[in-house]
Parts: structure tokens; C-alpha cells; sequence
């Protein structure tokens, strides 16, 4: 079984993956709305158009 080695580098780019991970861990868990219904996470925009607050307009410019 052949073995890796891991150099500097290696363990840096770990450190900052794991890092990304949990930053995006923290926003999704801040930034995301659970539906009381079925706990759906969806975002403050969606939970507008759920609750009739905002309508998608499907000709607006993209």
C-alpha cells in the first residue's frame, strides 16, 4: 500500500478547507429560515414569497 506523504502545503490547504467549511457551516446556520411545517431550510427571500409578501414575476430582466 503505497503511503502520502503530506508536505506544508498539504496540511495548510487542509487547515483551510476545514476553515471554509465552517464559515459556511455559520452562514448557512445564521442565514437560513426552517419552515414550521415540515423545518425546510429556506431563505428570508423565499419565506416573502411563501407567505404572499412578494411575487416571482417570471418576465422580469435576468
Amino acid at each position: 500500500m503505497p503511503f502520502h506523504f503530506s508536505t506544508d502545503a498539504d496540511r495548510q490547504a487542509m487547515r483551510e478547507a476545514a476553515e471554509e467549511m465552517r464559515v459556511h457551516r455559520e452562514l448557512v446556520e445564521r442565514y437560513t429560515v426552517c419552515r414550521e411545517g415540515d423545518c425546510t431550510p429556506i431563505t428570508p427571500g423565499q419565506m416573502q414569497v411563501v407567505n404572499g409578501l412578494r411575487r416571482i414575476d417570471p418576465n422580469r430582466p435576468r
